[in-house]
């Protein structure tokens, strides 16, 4: 089910779905990936395409997973966001597989990295 299709609830309803976690800490969490008080009881319908994966990111972070594969996660985000994401990987517990081309980002928290090259057909460990 797409997130448009659950467009009559709100962000703070959805998310409140998806996780064990208790009220307080989902607010910390969506408000540290930007979203304000005012935002948390909008509309899933309207939202922006931003706020739509802000509200994915934190959907995955607060829901009980053991591994994350994220493609390019850091795409469309603005500067704050990228930094909140950047701390909830760096915390999450489980393991996170991902691609990205943002060197900052990997740098920031990747512990190990591969390199593939796909002209070439070669998987290269860079750390």
């Amino acid at each position: 089910m797409s997130y448009r299709e659950k467009s009559d609830e709100t962000v703070l309803s959805f998310i409140k779905q998806h996780t064990n976690h208790k009220e307080g800490f989902v607010r910390s969490v969506l408000h540290n990936m930007l979203f304000s008080e005012m935002d948390i009881t909008k509309k899933i319908s309207s939202l922006s395409g931003g706020e739509i994966i802000r509200l994915q990111l934190c959907q995955l972070f607060l829901g009980d997973y053991n591994i994350l594969l994220l493609d390019e996660p850091t795409n469309f985000l603005d500067i704050p966001t990228m930094t909140a994401l950047e701390m909830y990987c760096q915390g999450y517990e489980g393991m996170i597989i991902f691609t990205s081309h943002d060197k900052s980002f990997v740098q920031g928290i990747a512990d190990i990295q591969y390199e593939i090259n796909p002209i070439a057909h070669t998987i290269r460990k860079i750390n």
